[in-house]
C-alpha cells in the first residue's frame, strides 16, 4: 500500500510539471514543437532535440525550448519528442497538441 501511494505521489507530480511546462509554453506563444521559435515546426526542432538529448557537446535547451519540445506530454525531453516532431512534419500525424487516438502515435506509446 505505501509503495502504491509513493507511486501515485511520482506520477502526480510528473503530471503536475508536465502540465506546469506545457502550459508556460502556451502562455509564452510557443507553438509546441517550434524547438527554434522561428514560427514552424520543421525537421530542425527534432534535429535541436535529438542533439541536446544526446548530449552534444554546446547544445542544451533552455526551460522554455524544453517546454515547447515535451511533444509527449510526459515532463521529459528525449528521442521519443523528436520522432513525434518528424511525425509531424512529414504529414505522419495531424497535431502535436495532444498524444493519442491519430494514426502514427501508437508506434510511441
Amino acid at each position: 500500500m505505501k509503495n502504491a501511494k509513493r507511486i501515485l505521489a511520482v506520477v502526480l507530480s510528473l503530471a503536475i510539471a508536465a502540465g506546469v511546462l506545457v502550459t508556460t509554453a502556451l502562455a509564452a506563444g510557443t507553438t509546441m514543437g517550434d524547438v527554434d521559435f522561428d514560427g514552424t515546426v520543421t525537421v530542425e526542432d527534432a534535429l535541436i532535440v535529438l542533439r541536446a538529448t544526446a548530449g552534444e557537446e554546446g547544445v542544451s535547451l533552455t526551460a522554455e525550448q524544453r517546454a515547447a519540445a515535451d511533444v509527449t506530454y510526459d515532463g521529459h525531453v528525449n528521442s521519443v519528442d523528436a520522432l513525434r516532431i518528424l511525425l509531424y512534419v512529414s504529414g505522419q500525424i495531424s497535431t502535436l497538441d495532444a498524444v493519442g487516438g491519430e494514426e502514427g502515435d501508437d508506434i510511441i506509446l
